[in-house]
């Protein structure tokens, strides 16, 4: 009775596994949604917003189509405002035309294991994937571009490149 001890144990240890469950009300989960404002607030963190500090300026977003467009627009119009500048809705009573556009704004997921995958064995069932190391990351990515310029000479003020 003793020697079934071991082999039970070996084999309890390798049918011991963990699952997990992606579960959102939301189409996005609350995760990917912070990944993402962080990598825009980062991004738009690298802009600098001096040289247009305290103008008029018109924020130009129609060339902005990504998710979360209007935390974009919004984030930017803070920094605008930190920057003491003054808001206005239309071109001609503006100083500076901002204009605000993505390359690109999502989620990417990595996930490394070491182990065996799950092996289907028809109708017997199938052999549980074992992993004896596993490990996810998951990242932000904003790639947004700011450029400003000066409504009457059209010289540019501020021209960001892509700010990732």
């Amino acid at each position: 009775m003793r020697q079934k001890s071991p082999l039970c144990a070996i084999w309890f240890f390798f049918m011991i596994g963990c699952s997990t469950i992606k579960q959102s009300d939301t189409s996005r989960t609350g995760l990917e949604q912070l990944l993402i404002s962080t990598a825009v607030d980062q991004s738009l963190d690298k802009v600098d917003f001096h040289p247009i500090a305290g103008a008029k300026v018109n924020l130009k977003s129609e060339l902005l189509d990504c998710v979360d467009k209007n935390y974009i627009i919004l984030v930017t119009k803070s920094r605008l405002l930190a920057n003491k500048c003054i808001l206005v809705d239309k071109p001609e009573d503006a100083d500076v035309q901002v204009e605000i556009a993505s390359g690109g704004v999502g989620t990417d997921r990595t996930e490394l294991v070491v182990g065996t995958p799950e092996v289907p064995l028809g109708l017997m069932g199938s052999i549980p994937k074992i992993h004896f190391y596993e490990r996810n990351k998951a990242m932000g990515t904003a790639k947004l571009v700011v450029v400003a310029t000066d409504i009457k000479t059209k010289q540019p003020l501020i021209n960001s490149g892509f700010a990732l």
